[in-house]
């Protein structure tokens, strides 16, 4: 489910060129995060440009959806957020309640990627297009929980997909076919109950290169 949002305060904010700024430490963090990255090969020795995202809070009651927006485009990059759930319900469908990240979207035919945390201690890749659902399949990172905050990295080579957790490697995916660039935050519900599945976004940065 796509909803067209003008909810743009999530996303014109702070730009830097790369490297070249005096640091707030989570920034300085994200910075590390790149290092990381890049000697672990995920990502090349080359420049980029990075966006700091404003804190951003959404939420859906509607068992077995979700609902995404694009707000920026980017084709090769790394998305790195402390992404914070919460259900209003005790015990909602915990595999389907989550949050997470829309990539390779184009809105108008509605074909896109995500890549998001679960309730059930899951991370899946899955996504639309001209078939309809597509799974690549999910990886376990932790326990249980309806209430929760992880640090989540995607991070999008080309036809390579990688989901950290917490810093650690927790999926990867090769050859997955992109159908557009277009990136946003989703909400994933689990519940009809009160207000479903709340999702909240802090400390976002986006690298392109």
């Amino acid at each position: 489910m796509y909803r067209k949002l003008s909810i743009f305060v999530f996303f014109c904010l702070l730009i830097f060129t790369s490297f070249g700024t005096v640091l707030a430490d989570s920034e300085s963090s994200f910075q590390d995060l790149l290092a990381q990255l890049r000697s672990e090969g995920r990502i090349p020795e080359k420049s980029g440009s990075i966006i700091k995202f404003s804190e951003f809070s959404d939420e859906l009651a509607s068992i077995g959806n979700y609902s995404w927006f694009p707000v920026t485009e980017a084709d090769n990059f790394v998305l790195s957020s402390k992404v914070s759930w919460e259900s209003g319900n005790d015990h909602p469908n915990s595999a389907q309640a989550g949050c997470g990240f829309i990539f390779g979207a184009d809105p108008v035919k509605n074909y896109h990627l995500m890549a998001s945390i679960r309730m059930d201690g899951t991370v899946y890749v899955s996504g639309v297009n001209q078939t309809g659902n597509i799974q690549y399949g999910n990886n376990y990172y932790g326990l249980y929980s309806v209430q929760g905050t992880a640090d989540f990295t995607l991070v999008v080579n080309d036809m390579d997909v990688y989901v950290y957790i917490d810093g650690k490697p927790i999926m990867d995916r090769h050859g997955i076919y992109k159908y557009g660039t277009s990136v946003g935050p989703a909400v994933l519900s689990g519940s009809n109950w009160k207000f479903g599945n709340r999702c909240t976004w802090t400390d976002t940065f986006l690298f392109t290169f």
